[in-house]
């Protein structure tokens, strides 16, 4: 086994045989955490502190909030004004197909976006998208 020094002191490497695996419990700024996943796991429904802030994990039976609506509402009116654009004003075939790819993967209904493309007058205007959009879901 090699000699080891470091600042004028000697060490001697362990090596432990990678089989054996020991848990070691770490500390960093008065909290604890275990280097063990198995044990970690059981942790995982516990609360988080970032910078004094408590945070809860999402849990997926929440409720779905108002903004979060909102914010998807968003992200189709954006795939439905990125589609008009690819489709009637480039007319890029390529474009338009990796567009209705996400439409697809996002799990968004594509006869919303259809409805959106050729109902509404201005795709640029938010309050004529969602004018467009209410009446459609009311249906």
């Amino acid at each position: 086994m090699p000699k080891l020094v470091y600042r004028g002191h000697d060490y001697v490497q362990q090596k432990e045989p990678a089989t054996q695996t020991k848990c070691v419990e770490l500390t960093y700024r008065h909290e604890h955490y275990n280097t063990c996943r198995a044990e970690a796991k059981s942790d995982l429904h516990q609360d988080l502190t970032y910078r004094g802030s408590d945070y809860q994990p999402k849990q997926k039976s929440e409720e779905v909030t108002e903004l979060d609506i909102k914010h998807d509402q968003q992200k189709v009116f954006a795939l439905t004004r990125q589609i008009v654009h690819a489709q009637f004003e480039l007319a890029d075939k390529d474009l338009t197909q990796r567009l209705w790819q996400e439409v697809a993967d996002r799990k968004i209904d594509p006869d919303r976006i259809i409805n959106l493309m050729y109902c509404c007058s201005s795709h640029e205007d938010n309050e004529a998208l969602m004018k467009v959009d209410l009446a459609s879901l009311e249906f």
